[in-house]
């Protein structure tokens, strides 16, 4: 080009534009199609085409970017159009149609030179004798969705001048002009208010929304692909446009602004978020010069609207219609070089994630013998995520919603424009109904998440008594092991034997429906002939860790208002001052022997109560969750069902009595005839002796959380850890590597993901995962589907059903619904609310607090919690309670705690405390004061002291101003000192490697450093590999620290040495006496053989 042509500076719409389109052209376009009806020339329209590109400068501007400049100017060259000429007259209509798709699309691919030119195109297609179709396209940068309108009228124009005598219609407004005078706009001294009043409005906008949608398969990341709009259909009623328009009437506003209060709404609800931002498209056109002026002067306006849930629509709608008139009263002082907020693409430039265009469909204009009227029209001068597009003409109003098909998936824009509809059908029918009530989903998608997930395939029948369930498995196979415990075992023969005699005797004790009975033992067999007891008295049973404090233990047993507490063995010396009635299983020995065998007669029903299990509370005590014997049943025999193994199984339970976790294999095994190993401590953390166990026994079945798995399968032997036939997940997340490596190491065991909290019967939904299966949608292992016995829905804070892939809180519903809190009505009231979408009233769901969407596959994602309840190790832990207690200590002014991730455990508890004024915080002395207080997963891995906690603007807890706990050895009591033998060092170096340590000291205890009882397995794993001999988990547990843990190991190396030196010496002594011996006998031998010979010689 040369280069003394005159150039001319891009206007601001131009300048953006360019910045967007430099990741492709083609999408940045403006097209349209219009109806051309009567006796059509085509050299006539020839002539008025050539007329138009010769009138409007613009038709004839190419974009050349001199060498040294960022942006290109707009030159003016000669005139250069296309024009291409089919018909379609012959083809039937539907074809005419789908043709007409088609070249509109080819036109659309070819690329444009925008240096070169030339850039407009137009093809003209016969659909009829009097009927034509004229697709016209040039780039956005040339013509906006008006630009597009006033060409139709300027074709007009010129046919008409051309047809009164061949004289041109005229000169209008040139676009170079108009642009120079937007810029200067833009920079003038009198227009600095108007720049100012969007300078403020960026620096306060709300973040761009996080959409609810599916990435596209092609994309690698939000705006990294190139941009490829695409728009689906929004049906609505032609009378309901109709309908809406009279409903903004009514309001004193207008149609844009009910539409774009509507997506706002939708988008609310879609995002859980009630601040939002969208960008309004306003045609730029707000002064008479640029009316009928052709090229581009939209903009996108971003305009912020608060959507609270409990506003009527009718508020929403009048602050919208507010921003809206404001905004199109300002637009031209907006320039996207100088807005702070709104997203921004690869390459840095800003743009609206979420936009919103009403466009106005003119009537149709008229030209000698021809009538002109738009069909088809779109324009794209801006990115976006997504984009509502509705056009409004006097005839019918369409909408359609635009995206990015580089990024989102068209299935699940199809069914946000169903829930547009829905809503919208909503609003009419009530226009002052708050807007968090309004529906968001369509017939079918709802019809999908209440109802065809929730259907049991195939439906149980009614879950018999569990009791009875256990009599008929002991009289059908009564010599067959039952339960198994360590050395111990029992029949079940015995196990009812001993059951139904205890059972007789805590009814002497007063124990029948609704009496509850405190069962404080080992894992034992004596637990599971005392849980079947209660169970068979008529009572509920309180399991109670005899591990826990005893401060806790008083506490759950004073809020269950236990009358009895059963004790055995080790666990009779705890809780002395208890007022329940004390039972201990070994001095009550003859007592029980006198009982009857026989089972007791049926004392309880389906509603009464059949345990209480205490979790973690916020309000610094823990909650009793209470749970009916129908209840238990059902959930038995749904889980039961899913497990499908056969009679004489053999379940291990692997976790605590006091949790409700081992409750899948525990009934399920009882109820079914199958084999219960119970499990002990050293089992349940040593890889070593639970491998061993189970080349030992037969175990088809473990249920355990997948952090406990995760340290097991790194010691020796992981593969004989797994079970033979069905692995149970549950607790917490599972990662799809970990399961990869799970499934490798036993390719014949069935795993099974089994999510549910305590208040719904151990659990609601399983996932079967096939050997090698993945879901692609799902960050981590589905939760999975209902239970026969259980309902699931995925709703929004004012319990709405959310569409798919939208998060939202997990309510459950079902006949697996506990009672409720004991002692807490104000809490279960919280908690356990009306069944929104139960068919008839009585009906209750529980509110989980758990986060998750539903996976196009119908599956349930856990994406987290929508409060600061955590799960460590598979506990549920109410920081709230750890930091209610820390700030009762007399030391502590301030306490917050928090889950942190941790790489090699999952997640850890972190308190950061704040001393009492003047005082000062011993943090082992804390740890110790805690340990005597709660269980050992609710005791904080890292306690950092502040001087102050850090605080918001507002004055709220900043969490992110939190700092990290560090890497180096915490404050202790104990001062460091390094490791001296090599065995020190040795374990020292183990322990670093596990806890993430910089440094351990000998003295250093290894649970106030940041160690758990399960990252003791790891340890102890390590341990025998480094030191290449053999350590206990109970070697561990009673040598914590570094010196204690090597003066046992090298005093009992020491004494090995000697015991074997010893063993020795004493062989060689045996050896010495028998070698003496031996000489002796072959001496004997020797002189035998010589008297034999004399004796023979002297023969005669």
């Amino acid at each position: 080009m040369d280069a003394a042509i005159t150039g001319f500076a891009l206007s601001p719409q131009q300048k953006h534009l360019w910045l967007l389109a430099q990741e492709g052209e083609a999408a940045f376009r403006s097209r349209c199609t219009v109806f051309l009806r009567g006796d059509l020339e085509p050299e006539t329209l020839k002539a008025a085409l050539a007329d138009l590109a010769q009138r409007h400068e613009v038709l004839r501007t190419v974009f050349h970017r001199p060498p040294g400049l960022s942006l290109p100017l707009q030159v003016v060259g000669e005139p250069g159009w296309d024009l291409r000429e089919d018909s379609f007259v012959d083809l039937p209509p539907e074809e005419r149609a789908e043709r007409l798709g088609r070249l509109r699309a080819r036109l659309a691919a070819e690329p444009m030179d925008l240096a070169r030119g030339p850039l407009w195109r137009a093809a003209l297609v016969a659909l009829a004798p009097r009927e034509h179709a004229l697709l016209l396209e040039v780039p956005a940068l040339c013509a906006d969705r008006r630009g597009l309108i006033a060409l139709v009228r300027e074709i007009a124009r010129s046919w008409t001048a051309l047809a009164a005598g061949g004289a041109s219609a005229g000169e209008p407004a040139q676009y170079i002009d108009l642009s120079e005078w937007q810029n200067e706009l833009l920079s003038a001294a009198d227009t600095r208010p108007g720049r100012e009043h969007w300078r403020r409005r960026g620096t306060t906008a709300p973040p761009p929304p996080e959409l609810p949608l599916r990435a596209a398969s092609r994309a690698d990341g939000a705006n990294a692909a190139p941009f490829q709009p695409r728009s689906v259909a929004v049906a609505l009623p032609p009378a309901a446009w109709g309908e809406l328009r009279a409903l903004a009437g009514r309001e004193q506003t207008d149609l844009r602004s009910l539409l774009l209060a509507a997506w706002a709404l939708l988008l609310a609800r879609l995002t859980g978020r009630a601040e939002q931002e969208v960008g309004l498209l306003a045609d730029g056109r707000n002064f008479s010069e640029l009316v009928e002026a052709v090229g581009l002067f939209a903009r996108c306006l971003p305009l912020s609207f608060t959507v609270a849930p409990h506003r009527p629509f009718t508020s929403l709608l009048r602050d919208v219609a507010g921003e809206v008139g404001e905004a199109v009263q300002r637009q031209q002082f907006f320039s996207w070089e100088d807005w702070e907020g709104g997203s921004r693409t690869a390459t840095g430039v800003p743009c609206p994630e979420v936009a919103f265009e009403l466009a106005e469909l003119p009537e149709p204009v008229a030209a000698p013998g021809v009538t002109l009227s738009l069909g088809h029209a779109e324009s794209t001068s801006e990115r976006f995520g997504l984009k509502l597009l509705c056009s409004a003409g006097d005839e019918a109003t369409t909408a359609e919603i635009g995206f990015d098909a580089a990024r989102f998936q068209e299935e699940d824009v199809r069914r946000l424009a169903e829930g547009l509809s829905a809503l919208l059908a909503g609003v009419l029918a009530s226009p002052e109904g708050a807007v968090g009530d309004f529906e968001i989903l369509g017939p079918g998608e709802r019809a999908r998440r209440l109802v065809e997930l929730n259907r049991p395939e195939p439906p149980l029948p009614a879950a018999p008594d569990l009791c009875g369930l256990f009599d008929r498995q002991a009289e059908a196979r009564p010599e067959a092991l039952a339960v198994v415990a360590g050395a111990q075992s029992l029949t079940w023969r015995e196990l009812a034997d001993q059951a139904n005699r205890l059972a007789h005797h805590l009814r002497r004790l007063g124990v029948g429906p609704e009496v509850c009975v405190a069962l404080c033992l080992d894992r034992s067999v004596e637990m599971i002939v005392s849980l079947l007891a209660v169970l068979k008295a008529g009572g509920a049973y309180v399991p109670l860790d005899p591990g826990l404090p005893q401060e806790r233990l008083e506490l759950m047993l004073a809020d269950a208002g236990a009358r009895v507490l059963v004790v055995h063995g080790p666990t009779s010396l705890l809780l002395p001052a208890v007022p329940a009635i004390r039972l201990d299983l070994g001095a009550a020995g003859a007592a029980l022997a006198a009982e009857s065998p026989v089972a007791p007669p049926p004392a309880a029903d389906a509603d009464n109560l059949a345990y209480v299990i205490y979790t973690s509370g916020s309000t610094g005590r823990p909650k009793g969750v209470a749970i009916s014997r129908g209840q238990l049943a059902s959930y038995t025999q749904a889980v039961a069902h899913r497990l499908d193994l056969p009679a004489g199984a053999g379940y291990a339970l692997i976790s605590t009595f006091a949790a409700d976790l081992g409750n899948t294999v525990l009934f399920p095994a009882l109820a079914g005839g199958g084999c219960l190993h119970v499990l002990t401590q050293e089992h349940a953390s040593d890889t070593a002796a639970l491998a061993d166990y189970a080349g030992r026994h037969a175990i088809d079945c473990l249920k355990i959380v997948p952090s406990h798995l995760r340290a097991l399968l790194d010691g020796p032997r992981p593969e004989r850890v797994l079970p033979r036939r069905c692995l149970v997940l549950g607790g917490e997340a599972t990662d799809w590597a970990f399961l990869a490596r799970v499934q490798e190491l036993a390719p014949g065991c069935r795993v099974l993901n089994h999510y549910g909290p305590t208040e719904t019967t151990v659990g609601a939904l399983t996932c079967a995962v096939p050997h090698g299966w993945r879901d692609p949608d799902a960050a981590t292992l589905p939760l999975g589907r209902p239970l026969p016995n259980s309902r699931v829905y995925v709703v929004d804070a004012r319990l709405q059903a959310v569409p798919g892939w939208v998060p939202g809180e997990v309510l459950i519903g079902g006949e697996g619904v506990a009672r409720g809190y004991v002692g807490h009505p104000a809490l279960t009231a919280e908690r356990f609310v009306p069944d929104p979408f139960a068919a008839s009233p009585g009906r209750r769901v529980y509110r989980s607090g758990d986060l998750a969407r539903h996976l196009p596959s119908g599956l349930l994602e856990f994406l987290g919690r929508s409060d600061d309840q955590v799960k460590i190790r598979g506990f549920r832990v109410e920081p709230g309670e750890v930091a209610a207690l820390l700030r009762g200590h007399p030391a502590v002014r301030e306490a917050v705690v928090l889950a942190r991730e941790d790489g090699g455990e999952g997640r850890r508890l972190v308190a950061y405390v704040v001393p009492a004024r003047g005082g000062q915080i011993a943090p082992d002395e804390l740890r110790s004061w805690l340990r005597q207080r709660l269980p050992e997963h609710m005791v904080p891995a890292a306690l950092v002291v502040l001087k102050a906690l850090p605080l918001t603007s507002n004055g709220k807890l900043d969490r992110r101003a939190l700092p990290a706990p560090g890497l180096g050895r915490p404050v202790l009591e104990a001062a460091y000192v390094a490791p001296r033998s090599s065995t020190e060092q040795a374990i020292a170096d183990v322990w670093r490697e596990v806890l993430g340590r910089e440094k351990v000291g000998i003295h250093d205890n290894f649970f106030e450093v940041g160690g758990s009882s399960l990252l003791l397995v790891r340890i102890h794993a390590r341990l025998r590999e480094v030191l290449g001999r053999e350590v206990t988990m109970v070697q561990l547990f009673r040598h914590p620290t570094v010196q204690a843990l090597a003066r046992f190991l090298e005093t009992a190396e020491r004494e090995s040495r000697a015991l074997a030196d010893a063993e020795v010496r004493a062989e060689r002594r045996a050896g010495a006496v028998q070698q003496s011996a031996a000489v002796d006998r072959q001496r004997q031998f020797l002189e035998e053989q010589r008297r034999r010979k004399d004796a023979a010689r002297r023969r005669p």
